[in-house]
């Protein structure tokens, strides 16, 4: 089905220009669509037929639903990556307020019963004692480590004592024997 137009070429530059700047009315677009839709249209409009048929094309069908405006992009990605960001911070801290508890509870129930008297009062509360707990397990395992070294330069002594005896003796067998003595804990 060919509309038929009454606009004149110079008319249509008119509207096309009132077009793109959005101040034609519904009866002007219709009166371009119409323009356009013509078998015959001089050279200068032929480029810009197509993009009139699409607009044509538009109007004439309804839309099944109201179509809203697209969102931007950015702030949808920005809303996701900061909700998983939460999500995540959240995860965390609940895990870390979770082991923090369940390890005072554990230090609780292991040094329940423990008391430290101070000034003639007895304190039980194994919450104030803790500090007093964790610097005797380090008291603790200083104390240890200064043993394993004091037991390592010990062996050191024993190994270079049998040594240091056999050097002087040329007597094998005897020299055996200095060494079982020697390898004693």
């Amino acid at each position: 089905m060919t509309r038929t137009s009454h606009l004149t070429p110079d008319e249509a530059d008119r509207l096309i220009r009132k077009f793109f700047d959005g101040a034609t009315s519904n009866a002007e677009e219709q009166a371009l669509y119409a323009y356009f839709a013509q078998p015959r249209l001089p050279a200068r409009h032929e480029a810009e037929r197509g993009l009139f048929a699409y607009f044509a094309a538009g109007l004439q069908e309804t839309p099944a639903r109201p179509v809203r405006p697209a969102r931007p992009r950015r702030f949808v990605t920005l809303r996701r990556w900061a909700a998983g960001a939460a999500a995540a911070v959240a995860l965390v801290g609940g895990g870390v307020a979770f082991w923090h508890h369940e390890r005072v509870e554990r230090w609780e129930a292991l040094y329940a019963g423990s008391y430290r008297i101070e000034d003639g009062r007895r304190t039980t509360d194994v919450r104030s004692l803790m500090p007093y707990i964790r610097q005797s397990l380090a008291d603790a395992r200083q104390l240890h480590a200064e043993q394993r070294l004091l037991d390592r330069q010990r062996q050191e002594r024993l190994e270079n004592l049998g040594s240091d005896m056999i050097q002087g003796i040329d007597d094998p067998e005897l020299q055996k024997e200095i060494e079982e003595i020697c390898k004693l804990p």
